[in-house]
């Protein structure tokens, strides 16, 4: 679905820091050339990857702590005191990150930029426009606009937020606004696993194992797996895929609640939606220019692109 009917782009005289960095104001997002950008929802792959870091061994899952809360448990008292965690395996909430998640995206961008070289094209990855400009953070879409109109969720400022989070008064709660969604004339295109899409974290998280295990679910797909795999072994794989443990579920509601009841987002360390803040131009190469400068700047694929690919 088309998103905007412009290019994506702050205003003219305004290609400058933060919207754009250093040279590339002068280089990127030019009219003729395409640009591929990594939206990564984490607040889906942050439940999943909690309950997978919930699934090992007993005696290797961790008690996860607050580092953002003077490292007190995350929810999960109850889960030490019984002996599913291990209480001497402390594991903060800010070492999770974003799980690693933002990898695949750059990943991506690599392998299209691979792609794009054996078509013969000009191929660039670097930094976009600020994520939060292009995203439409309220922090700066006085300035520059909705851009691309992402749906944010501003945290309600507390007191406890001075220590927390280093933010003194409630006029600077915008400090930890973050995107959550993306909905285009009222159609929701992009949804985070959290408020306000869901009514409570629990729910998400059973929206996220349902997605996973439930009658639609993806290990219900017997026809996916039939054409990835030879012979039986797709029916075989789905026949012994593993749900989830309930204590593995509940263990993961109990994490993801008190993530938001602390800190009135979800999740709190990281961004539901996230930019890396990279993206893929793509453009035709000045091949008069490679080959006055460089002694090898072109491929045969680069000289060959027009008649090729163009005609």
């Amino acid at each position: 679905m088309r998103v905007l009917d412009h290019r994506l782009d702050v205003a003219e005289g305004m290609r400058d820091f933060p919207a754009y960095l250093d040279s590339n104001r002068v280089l990127s997002n030019l009219p003729g050339s395409t640009v591929f950008l990594p939206v990564v929802d984490l607040s889906h792959q942050y439940i999943n990857g909690l309950m997978y870091l919930l699934t090992q061994p007993d005696g290797a899952r961790p008690t996860l702590v607050d580092d953002r809360n003077f490292y007190r448990p995350a929810g999960v008292r109850k889960w030490v005191r019984n002996g599913f965690l291990n209480k001497d395996l402390k594991l903060p909430l800010g070492v999770l990150g974003p799980l690693r998640t933002q990898i695949e995206a750059e990943l991506l961008l690599q392998n299209l930029m691979l792609t794009a070289d054996a078509m013969g094209l000009g191929a660039w990855i670097h930094a976009s426009i600020n994520p939060q400009i292009m995203l439409g953070d309220p922090k700066f879409s006085a300035r520059y606009g909705r851009m691309l109109g992402f749906d944010f969720v501003t945290p309600r400022w507390r007191p406890l937020d001075l220590p927390r989070w280093q933010l003194p008064l409630p006029r600077f709660a915008t400090g930890r606004s973050h995107p959550v969604g993306l909905s285009i004339d009222g159609e929701p295109l992009i949804t985070a696993a959290c408020p306000p899409y869901h009514p409570s974290m629990s729910q998400a998280v059973d929206a996220v194992v349902q997605a996973k295990f439930g009658p639609k679910g993806i290990y219900h797909d017997k026809d996916l797996f039939t054409g990835i795999y030879r012979n039986d072994y797709g029916q075989r794989y789905l026949a012994e895929a593993r749900e989830y443990d309930q204590r593995v579920i509940e263990c993961a509601r109990d994490v993801c609640e008190y993530i938001h009841s602390t800190h009135d987002r979800f999740p709190a360390h990281v961004d539901a939606i996230q930019v890396p803040g990279i993206w893929l131009q793509t453009h035709h190469p000045e091949l008069g220019y490679y080959e006055r400068f460089f002694r090898d700047g072109l491929t045969e694929a680069h000289r060959e692109h027009t008649r090729r690919w163009d005609t």
